[in-house]
């Protein structure tokens, strides 16, 4: 590479790094609010604990 390719490539990783700082509590706020919504989303799909569980039927005895 040349010079100048590497001096465009090093202003462009600190312009990114710049924006990326500048917008950290954005991020922050956003990170939050993602896991907030994931955990209510995960909670409303658990089952109850004994939803799908097979229940027992005693056959009735017929007196004739």
């Amino acid at each position: 590479m040349t010079g100048e390719t590497v001096k465009v490539l090093l202003m462009i990783a600190m312009f990114g790094l710049f924006e990326a700082l500048l917008n950290v509590p954005r991020i922050r706020r956003l990170r939050q609010s993602l896991h907030r919504t994931l955990s209510e989303f995960w909670y409303s799909l658990a089952l109850a604990p004994r939803a799908l569980q097979p229940v027992r039927a005693k056959a009735k005895h017929r007196n004739i």
